[in-house]
């Protein structure tokens, strides 16, 4: 995988090896982040405020093929 260093401040090569496994979920409330909840976790979608679609999409473009574990824990989400 290769890691933009120039916008993670680092100097030098480094190695990098994909996770096991993406814990993901969206946030489409406009509260400010110091007030999100678990609550407030809901499944992965365009529409996410924190911006987790595109880092998970660049993993995949790199060749992540791992499990993708969705962890949205807002209540409404259980019926």
């Amino acid at each position: 995988m290769s890691i933009d260093r120039q916008r993670f401040g680092i100097d030098r090569k480094v190695a990098a090896e994909f996770p096991d496994e993406l814990d993901v979920s969206g946030i489409e409330s406009a509260k400010p982040t110091e007030d999100l909840l678990d609550e407030d976790r809901y499944m992965l979608t365009e529409k996410d405020v924190m911006g987790n679609v595109e880092p998970v999409h660049r993993l995949e473009s790199l060749g992540y093929s791992g499990t993708h574990s969705f962890e949205p824990f807002a209540d409404a989400l259980n019926g």
